[in-house]
């Protein structure tokens, strides 16, 4: 959106169609995907199923709460849920990326932090599998 605000014309610079057309496959993948979580999930939420009490189940519920629901409502509660969603991300990312930053900066709290870590492993016993697959 910002690049509307610089130059008006954006759009219609050949050079930025590869740019745009990517754009627009990434947030037609968002929104499809968006469509068949909120579709599972408010499926799942009808069947009596037990579902996460997370974001996207408060925007089904508080959307369930209107009569009828119209194009316009499911629109929107996609719109919340890409918005959720990037929002999300960024500030997770952003997170660790001044965490990480820090640590840089500060050798001396990273080797206390790998430390104390060492120590923590050693005192408690965990037995995680990790499923590859999902890796």
């Amino acid at each position: 959106m910002v690049p509307y605000v610089r130059d008006m014309f954006f759009q219609l610079n050949p050079k930025n169609r590869p740019f745009i057309k990517v754009v627009r496959e990434a947030c037609q993948l968002l929104r499809t995907t968006g469509e068949a979580w909120i579709s599972k999930r408010r499926t799942a939420i009808q069947n009596g199923e037990d579902v996460p009490k997370d974001i996207l189940t408060q925007i089904i519920k508080s959307a369930g709460q209107v009569e009828e629901m119209t194009k316009e409502d499911e629109d929107l509660m996609l719109d919340n849920f890409v918005t959720f969603f990037i929002a999300g991300q960024e500030t997770t990312a952003n997170q660790l990326a001044f965490c990480i930053m820090e640590l840089a900066r500060n050798p001396d709290v990273m080797e206390s932090n790998r430390h104390h870590e060492k120590k923590l492993a050693t005192s408690i016993q965990v037995n995680v599998e990790i499923d590859t697959d999902i890796l």
